[in-house]
């Protein structure tokens, strides 16, 4: 049992940050100078007065609680009040292990299915060395048109065909869809290149294809 006036004993309390009850009464001594005896009870929380009772210790009344209770302690000053502290304990137990994490339930997974490829889906490229286009020498590609025959796509009128130049005429004249450029120009006496010429403005025109 400790003795202490009450706000040092708050201080004490304070300091202690004790978790418990303390029980506050006066000496034995001194409890024939009040009409009726009776006991205080703290309940600390860190140290902190969190509640407080006085009870009676003839028949177990609360005499006082709480704000008017403290008013009531503090009002004794500087006398002496014995005091006992009771601590609370926490019965600290072994933690439980977490249950482990049962296992999912099987996943039903369908069997692969060979798809085909659409049809209008390019065909995957090929890797390897693209393919070399060889340019042609102009001089083949002239002799190539030269032999290609030249023949007429629509039946010109007269009065068109008379507003043209005479070689011009005369090539659209010779133009059957079998002789060739070669060809037409040996029959006219001129090179293969001012007949080519010629075909290109006849083509240019719509008169002819080659």
């Amino acid at each position: 049992m400790n003795t202490n006036d009450f706000a040092s004993l708050l201080w004490i309390l304070k300091m202690s940050r004790q978790n418990g009850v303390v029980h506050v009464e006066l000496p034995k001594a001194g409890r024939t100078e009040m009409g009726e005896m009776w006991r205080a009870h703290l309940y600390l929380a860190e140290g902190h007065v969190a509640a407080c009772q006085v009870l009676s210790l003839v028949d177990g009344r609360r005499l006082l609680s709480d704000e008017e209770a403290l008013r009531w302690l503090t009002g004794w000053g500087q006398r002496e009040l014995a005091w006992s502290l009771e601590v609370f304990t926490q019965h600290k137990t072994a933690p439980r292990p977490a249950p482990a994490d049962p296992l999912p339930p099987p996943r039903h997974v369908a069997p692969a299915q060979r798809v085909s490829q659409p049809a209008d889906l390019p065909t995957p490229a090929r890797y390897g060395s693209p393919p070399h286009h060889v340019a042609q020498p102009e001089g083949l590609l002239q002799l190539a048109r030269q032999n290609t025959p030249p023949q007429r796509i629509v039946q010109a009128e007269q009065s068109v065909i008379s507003s043209w130049p005479r070689k011009h005429r005369q090539v659209f004249a010779l133009v059957d869809g079998k002789r060739s450029v070669k060809h037409i120009a040996t029959i006219l006496k001129l090179s293969p290149a001012v007949v080519e010429g010629v075909v290109n403005d006849l083509q240019s025109l719509g008169a002819i294809q080659k």
